[in-house]
């Protein structure tokens, strides 16, 4: 019985990667571009109401404009997989984690491989609550990037210091009213500073992030992102 046991979840265990598989090519299939080396993907309407999955446009200083759609949601860390395997990861609408976009023909130094502490990213409190005022506006944390020799570690600290009531429009012509999210952010590593700002668009009524323009460290491009599809879970109100 044992046995049967284990060969009946090892095929289970065979099935689901399979099917895992499935639907990841099945979504690289309505990928048009890598996030490098493509012009600017510039989707119709039209286009965008026929999407099978939740996507945004991506953007990294000087690189075309690309697609990405939704891979994996891992306990709220959205996984966003372009057409050539590389990967950006965000939680609640915050840059945490990319794979594949350090080449040497881009202008990415390294991958972010970990941002810790984010339970306490005020974004969290910010997306969800529908009483924000009352959100944290302070954030401390560490960012790891990079591998081997090339590895850093950077304390980051952020600040929220200007929210703004605003209404844009989304690429499939919706218009939302947005909660406009103003951050400071210092990045320190070995005495050196980095300052910068990030602004989050986020919707008024839903959780979700609608655009932001993010950085993280030195050596990593601002990238900007903006929704094409939302994901279904994101659409719930605010409490």
């Amino acid at each position: 019985m044992l046995v049967l046991n284990k060969v009946i979840l090892i095929a289970c265990l065979s099935l689901l990667l399979t099917a895992c598989n499935a639907r990841v090519e099945a979504m690289k299939e309505t990928i048009a571009y890598s996030i490098y080396g493509a012009p600017d993907v510039e989707l119709s309407e039209a286009e965008i109401a026929n999407l099978k999955y939740a996507s945004q446009y991506v953007k990294l200083k000087e690189q075309p404009r690309a697609m990405v759609v939704l891979g994996f949601d891992d306990n709220n860390d959205y996984h966003w997989l372009s057409g050539e395997n590389e990967v950006i990861v965000t939680r609640y609408g915050r840059l945490i984690r990319t794979t594949g976009l350090a080449k040497d023909s881009s202008n990415v130094h390294y991958d972010i491989r970990h941002v810790k502490n984010t339970d306490s990213d005020p974004l969290v409190c910010w997306v969800q609550q529908s009483n924000y005022q009352s959100c944290p506006k302070t954030w401390s944390t560490e960012v790891e990037v990079g591998n081997g020799s090339q590895a850093k570690r950077y304390a980051l600290k952020t600040t929220i210091i200007n929210t703004t009531e605003d209404t844009i429009t989304l690429q499939n012509g919706e218009q939302v009213n947005a909660i406009k999210v103003v951050e400071s952010a210092t990045a320190t590593s070995s005495n050196k500073t980095h300052q910068f700002k990030n602004i989050f668009w986020l919707d008024k009524t839903k959780q979700r992030v609608l655009k932001s323009e993010q950085g993280l460290v030195p050596g990593f491009p601002f990238v900007k992102m903006e929704e094409l599809k939302p994901y279904p879970k994101d659409l719930k109100v605010r409490q």
